[in-house]
């Protein structure tokens, strides 16, 4: 049904989005300036990465595998959110929050157990935000019906949830944070499990379809898809974009971080709002707009040109 040209059937996959992304936005970026604060170097943040990446590469593909095989989308889909709701705030209970002696040897931070418990909490919440980006777009077209050109709209609200969060978990922070000599994320935890838990609730009464049709030859089918030129071009494109996007995406902050200390002590009280702010120029000047013509522009290239000159422009910076 339409009201006002609104599509009320795919609302809640909107909703979905939106919170999805709000839930993880006061969470992710901010991790480096989180890592910093306990101590941690650059180069050991860059080890759990490193990691991650590797795990990206096994669990995204397992997770296609196992929710076609077993027909179980919706319950591996319903419990990334809730267990990531419920792992995100326990980063705040990890002892060492803060260094009191600045930045600690790679030696002392391998061994120590507050820096394994800090990355074993990572590296499980993020292999669950991987678990829901995988099944939320896969949701996504089966809801459109493979409507490919509609997709951009819904995943723009992802955007928009991502890019006002920041902002409002980036002012709470730094509210929270007044008179302190650190920065206190304890607003941003509360905000990321309160939109976990929301969009829990949202996508309880979201359809989830599953695979139809039999699923035996899957290996066979992507055999097939990788004898596309365009396909292997495409994945060599997407990892070349992955490396670059790496030092944007979680040393952004950390970068921000530095050049206020040195340069602009003075804004050190409102240091998480303006990172906040940056992620929400971003969102609302690049992916929003662009998600929102992709549909349009669904057979040229204008959108992938627009994200290699946007990554080349920040990758210079």
């Amino acid at each position: 049904m339409d009201i006002l040209n609104i599509n009320t059937g795919l609302l809640p996959i909107k909703a979905h989005f939106f919170l999805y992304y709000a839930a993880n936005s006061p969470i992710n970026p901010f991790l480096s300036t989180i890592a910093k604060q306990r101590g941690y170097s650059s180069s050991v943040f860059g080890n759990i990465l490193t990691l991650l990446l590797l795990l990206t590469i096994v669990v995204k593909p397992l997770t296609g595998y196992i929710t076609d095989r077993w027909k179980c989308r919706r319950t591996v889909f319903l419990c990334a959110i809730l267990l990531n709701g419920l792992i995100t705030p326990t980063l705040y209970l990890i002892p060492g929050a803060t260094s009191s002696t600045g930045e600690l040897s790679n030696a002392e931070t391998f061994g120590s157990l507050q820096f394994w418990w800090f990355a074993a909490v990572v590296i499980l919440r993020m292999i669950l935000f991987m678990i829901g980006e995988v099944l939320q777009e896969t949701i996504c077209i089966k809801i459109l019906d493979g409507d490919t050109e509609k997709f951009g709209k819904q995943r723009l609200w992802g955007a928009a949830g991502w890019g006002i969060m920041s902002m409002v978990a980036g002012a709470a922070i730094d509210w929270y944070s007044s008179g302190l000599t650190q920065k206190n994320h304890l607003p941003g935890y509360l905000i990321s499990a309160s939109s976990f838990l929301i969009d829990f609730i949202v996508v309880l009464n979201l359809k989830v379809p599953e695979t139809s049709g039999p699923t035996t030859n899957i290996l066979k089918d992507v055999k097939i898809v990788l004898k596309n030129a365009k396909v292997c071009v495409f994945l060599v494109w997407a990892t070349a974009g992955g490396m670059f996007m790496a030092y944007i995406c979680y040393y952004f902050i950390w970068y921000v971080d530095d050049l206020a200390t040195i340069y602009h002590p003075e804004r050190m009280s409102m240091l998480s709002l303006i990172a906040g702010l940056s992620l929400t120029i971003d969102c609302f000047g690049g992916e929003v707009p662009f998600f929102y013509l992709s549909g349009k522009y669904n057979h040229n290239m204008l959108y992938h040109k627009y994200q290699i000159n946007l990554n080349a422009k920040y990758f210079n910076k």
